[in-house]
């Protein structure tokens, strides 16, 4: 059984905020960087690719034309609307199949 852990890339990485913001997602919560650093890398402090990571999401969700899942994670420097938000807790996010780690690796990597 595969794992993440401290050596898992940036993509896997996605996959793995991916679940956990599809879990709040569906539950109506935010979540802070705090919050996810916790869930995802087991301390509170923000890893330094905690922004990365939620850019993987936040490309996917763009180009399949998805809600922003990424805004329901607060941070300072990103302010969201409560439509965006709202639009988010409305999608039926247990419909949607995950995204492969290279498929959020491709949305990231396309140019921009």
């Amino acid at each position: 059984m595969r794992r993440f852990n401290p050596a898992s890339e940036r993509p896997a990485r996605a996959v793995q905020c991916w679940q956990i913001l599809v879990g709040a997602a569906m539950h109506r919560q935010t979540l802070s960087l705090r919050l996810l650093a916790q869930a995802m890398y087991g301390k509170p402090d923000p890893h330094p690719q905690l922004a990365d990571v939620l850019a993987h999401v936040a490309w996917y969700c763009a180009d399949e034309k998805l809600p922003p899942l990424a805004a329901i994670v607060v941070q300072p420097a990103k302010p969201v609307t409560d439509t965006q938000r709202e639009a988010v807790y409305a999608y039926d996010w247990f419909d949607v199949y995950p995204p492969t780690a290279d498929e959020l690796a491709r949305a990231f990597a396309r140019p921009r």
